[in-house]
């Protein structure tokens, strides 16, 4: 994307991945963020620039649950806590490599924050920000997140127009409801485009469909996995023990927060704790899978196309998260009540660490598996970034539960004693320290690679600048790399700058035709098309397998762009050019100055169709409605932006406006 705007075109084709697709059809690549326009369009992307979007993700998290922790408490401490535990919890922790869900939990906060603050002060202002935050999330987020984001905030205006309904009467709930419209509406505006690139996609789309059942029940975060609530740490090692990825397990959201948490479980409760509680409980099942996602793909609409249940596990702790503030509050408020209380909570939960300390104790002396007895018979483990990782493999469950019962121990016996004294800025203290700790025991299991950026950015300096002209190889080779850089940056044939791939990568698109191909050619290998160049000639485009009759040069392509190609050639007959690009709607080719649709060739590729004689012929990408729908989106995002550096505009009231 940002090597086409660099080269003056618009990126709206992808001609290298499994044969082309929309740019604008991959609902996991944040091509309609506007973050990621702004990297593309300056640095561009490398893994430096991809590094430090995902430390900008992270920082954003924490300053949006520091905001969002104010609506419910004033305290600097209590905010300071929640950001922190909040922006290194275990969803985090565990997805540093996926930074669509790490774009979601960023944006989830201010979505959540904005919406109070709109419902509260009902200003033009927090009308165009909750849009802005909201289209952020919804153009940025993995899907799942997406779908996860509209359950629980129509979840939360439901239970606010309720709200309002039960304190002030029929007359206030009709102005939230016309508020809520009104929100909408804004966001439908600015999600135009959007909607519009998404509903080009969706009937091409393979993902159109609920997923198979039996690639989702176990993209869990499992009932085992639930320890990570008290230690993470445990959930890094033992896959047959979990039998989940262990980027999937991870709960954690801060030792104090947890107690807290726990602790407001069995006091009274706000009707906001109590909605946090219920939406929390109910995403944190959803990341069950199993039984849950069965009955749930079947009688909830969207969910059966989440392929992967772990993903709601944010929403849970942002909620938890939101209820230990809110009854962190009302702590420091009403003391004598709720301290009493609290210590006999921390006090039971060091019982059950001194449990699990003994449990893995006791296995170690038994023998069981231990990283120690790998220390014991490594050598220069200090030296070497290979053997440090495989030593951290060995880490056994019980050894997890060994070294971090005894840190929650200490940290909860400080934390004891900082609540006696009442000391928040050491209680902020005590939530840093085991927030970096549990980070630093989870980090190189989840977002430590066994080799630097630089190694990485090495591998892919090998891709070609820019947008060149494809040679006229077979497309067999245009997947050629070594086994063990492939593993490290995936399928060559997405930087290779060549199109067409041999091997079937259908992720992140799986357009039907493309897919289609690929299946037939596993069934039947005379339909491969692995010996044929991106573009050549051939006599007749009704077979599965056009054949080809006459090979192109160089010069006969007189330019190439991620979306066009021009060609001038002479043809000895009538016949036709053969593009390795997928059948979809908006391509079009142009000769003699007349321009029509392009031909099905095949299965799924393009056709053109070819006079005897010289032949000028431009074939090209030109989806108009998506043009349209991106400058229109465009045009109103800077609007919305422009309007709230105006005092008097932003300022104004919309009850005012609607009464």
């Amino acid at each position: 994307m940002g090597e086409a705007i660099h080269s003056n075109q618009l990126p709206l084709w992808n001609p290298y991945i499994s044969f082309g697709l929309p740019f604008y059809g991959d609902m996991s690549a944040s091509y309609w963020s506007p973050l990621t326009w702004l990297i593309a369009a300056t640095s561009g992307y490398n893994p430096y620039t991809l590094t430090i979007e995902v430390l900008l993700y992270l920082l954003l998290s924490g300053i949006g649950m520091y905001y969002l922790s104010g609506c419910f408490a004033k305290n600097k401490y209590i905010r300071l806590i929640a950001a922190i535990s909040y922006m290194c919890n275990g969803y985090i922790v565990g997805h540093l490599q996926h930074i669509n869900w790490l774009s979601g939990a960023a944006y989830l906060p201010f979505c959540l924050w904005s919406l109070e603050k709109l419902h509260s002060e009902r200003s033009l202002k927090w009308l165009l920000l909750s849009s802005l935050f909201f289209y952020l999330l919804l153009s940025s987020s993995h899907p799942g997140i997406s779908i996860g984001a509209i359950y629980f905030f129509a979840a939360y205006i439901i239970s606010k127009l309720l709200t309002d309904f039960k304190q002030h009467g029929l007359k206030e709930l009709l102005k939230s409801v016309k508020l809520n419209l009104l929100f909408a509406g804004c966001l439908l505006l600015l999600s135009a485009g959007l909607i519009i690139g998404y509903a080009d996609i969706i009937p091409y789309f393979d993902r159109n469909q609920a997923v198979d059942l039996s690639l989702s029940l176990n993209q869990n975060t499992d009932l085992k996995s639930w320890i990570s609530g008290l230690l993470p740490f445990a959930t890094t090692g033992d896959d047959i023990f979990f039998r989940s990825d262990p980027a999937f397990r991870n709960i954690y959201f801060g030792l104090i927060l947890f107690v807290l948490f726990i602790a407001s479980l069995f006091n009274k409760k706000s009707k906001k704790q109590v909605f946090f509680l219920v939406a929390g409980s109910f995403f944190l099942l959803l990341s069950l899978g199993g039984l849950i996602k069965l009955f749930t793909s079947k009688f909830i609409p969207l969910l059966g196309h989440v392929r992967v249940n772990a993903e709601f596990r944010i929403f849970a702790i942002l909620c938890f998260t939101s209820a230990a503030v809110i009854f962190f509050n009302s702590l420091l408020e009403e003391k004598d009540y709720y301290q009493k209380k609290l210590k006999t909570v921390i006090v039971s939960v060091i019982a059950v660490l001194s449990f699990l300390f003994l449990y893995g104790f006791i296995n170690l002396l038994m023998g069981k598996e231990s990283a120690l007895q790998y220390i014991s018979t490594a050598q220069g483990i200090f030296f070497n970034r290979d053997v440090i990782k495989e030593m951290l493999d060995a880490v056994s469950i019980y050894d997890a539960l060994l070294i971090q019962s005894i840190i929650q121990i200490t940290l909860l016996l400080l934390l004891l004693n900082a609540l006696r004294k009442n000391q928040m800025k050491r209680i902020f203290l005590i939530a840093a320290t085991d927030i970096i700790l549990a980070t630093l025991l989870n980090l190189p299991f989840t977002g430590v690679g066994r080799v630097s950026v630089s190694t990485v950015s090495a591998i892919l300096k090998k891709s070609p600048p820019g947008i060149p002209t494809p040679s006229l190889q077979p497309v067999r080779y245009n997947d050629t790399l070594p086994l063990n850089e492939v593993r490290l940056i995936g399928v060559w044939s997405f930087y290779s700058k060549q199109p067409g791939s041999a091997k079937a990568d259908l992720y992140p698109v799986k357009l039907i035709n493309n897919y289609s191909y690929y299946l037939q050619a596993a069934k039947d290998t005379t339909l491969r098309i692995t010996d044929m160049p991106f573009v050549y000639i051939s006599d007749s485009i009704q077979v599965k397998k056009p054949k080809k009759i006459k090979a192109l040069t160089q010069e006969n392509i007189v330019s190439y762009k991620t979306g066009e190609l021009h060609l001038k050639l002479i043809a000895d007959s009538a016949c036709y050019i053969v593009l390795l690009q997928n059948y979809y709607p908006h391509w079009y080719y142009k000769i003699n100055g007349q321009t029509y649709p392009v031909l099905q060739a095949g299965i799924n590729f393009i056709g053109i169709p070819l006079e005897k004689g010289e032949n000028d012929v431009r074939i090209f990408f030109n989806p108009i409605r998506i043009k349209t729908a991106l400058l229109f989106s465009s045009i109103v995002f800077i609007l919305y932006i422009l309007v709230l550096f105006i005092p008097r505009l932003r300022k104004a009231s919309l009850l005012k406006q609607q009464e």
